[in-house]
């Protein structure tokens, strides 16, 4: 019921000097509401305009509200993908209970998240020898690591010697590692898509807006952009330089298992009423802002979804039976009534993750 955003005709040519990620040394591999109802929207109407709502829950799983880390409580953006990442076993917090979310991550912090999350080619359809010892190692019992900056007692040196030996990460040109170096947006991206094995054959998939088309990230940005392992942001960009934070890199972990494992889609819901309400949607249905009832861009009319709000857990089913919303990253636009089940309507976004749970008939 919205009139589409027109498409930006440019690409932000990324000029200065390679990015950080460059020194980063990465192994390389072939590898909101818009003003006026849509009236241009060709869909196949649903057969039945009433409203049926027999095929949504009567109940959807609900949050405890009980926080994964003393500093990460509901209402933080790292809220509910932490939650699952600690009740799954596959991140731990500080021994004071924290998890310092906001804190800059290194190269050796990322690698043991990753390792520990996403095992080896654990997504891949194509089998790859496993090379975690050569043959130095085997005759050693340690893991082979040619820099000569890493402490081999350290915390870190077994998850850096893994990566490594399975070409998911290299040094820098002057043969050291630096353990304790940032690492941005891309980098992230680059380390977590090796090591879960995931293609980045995508196509002709979209980018995001920033990303140039012959960089050597490409391929990387086009895949998360795809995935949504990483949501754009309101301009349509990814923003590359960045650097993480722990809870970044974290839910980029989180987003990439979701996406992968279960098909969730990421990124901000909104709501729309009011002045829409018993008007006509893309579906040919009549707009009730008291029913459970969504827009999405291109899931068939009738699919129910389920949205999760990640800054408190709380969960809603809904029926889509509209078209948009049309605003960089965002995914779905909710009736009011759905979206006051799981936030205010004050807030007026969150970040979502959306899973099918029930496909059109």
């Amino acid at each position: 019921m919205f009139n589409k955003k027109s498409a930006q005709t440019f690409l932000i040519i990324l000029t200065a000097a390679p990015l950080l990620c460059a020194n980063f040394a990465l192994a390389q591999e072939e590898s909101l509401l818009p003003e006026t109802i849509s009236e241009t929207i060709v869909e196949t109407p649903l057969t039945d305009l009433s409203v049926d709502t027999s095929d949504l829950p009567a109940s959807t799983p609900q949050d405890d509200g009980i926080p994964p880390f003393s500093d990460v409580k509901p209402g933080s953006e790292y809220y509910f993908g932490l939650k699952k990442l600690k009740s799954l076993g596959l991140i731990q917090g500080y021994e004071d209970g924290t998890f310092k979310p906001k804190q800059a991550i290194n190269r050796a912090e990322a690698l043991k998240l990753l390792v520990r999350a996403i095992p080896y080619q654990s997504m891949s359809n194509q089998e790859r020898p496993l090379a975690t010892l050569n043959a130095t190692a085997e005759i050693t019992g340690q893991p082979s690591c040619p820099f000569p900056d890493l402490d081999t007692k350290a915390w870190y040196f077994q998850y850096v010697c893994e990566a490594f030996n399975n070409q998911v990460v290299a040094g820098y040109p002057d043969g050291t590692f630096h353990p304790e170096q940032t690492i941005n947006e891309v980098e992230a991206l680059k380390i977590i898509i090796l090591q879960s094995g995931l293609t980045t054959e995508t196509g002709s998939a979209e980018n995001f807006d920033d990303v140039p088309p012959d960089t050597w990230f490409t391929e990387y940005a086009k895949l998360a952009n795809q995935k949504t392992f990483v949501v754009e942001d309101r301009d349509g960009n990814l923003n590359a330089a960045d650097q993480l934070n722990r809870g970044d890199f974290a839910m980029t972990i989180y987003r990439t298992l979701q996406s992968t494992k279960a098909g969730s889609e990421f990124g901000r819901a909104t709501f729309y009423g009011g002045r829409f309400d018993g008007q006509g949607t893309a579906s040919g249905e009549t707009f009730d802002t008291s029913v459970m009832t969504a827009a999405h861009k291109t899931l068939p009319f009738g699919t129910i979804v389920r949205v999760t709000n990640l800054t408190n857990g709380k969960t809603v089913d809904v029926r889509i039976n509209d078209r948009g919303p049309y605003v960089n990253g965002t995914i779905i636009d909710l009736s009011t009534s759905a979206f006051k089940a799981v936030d205010s309507v004050s807030t007026g976004v969150f970040q979502s993750e959306i899973q099918i749970l029930q496909p059109a008939t």
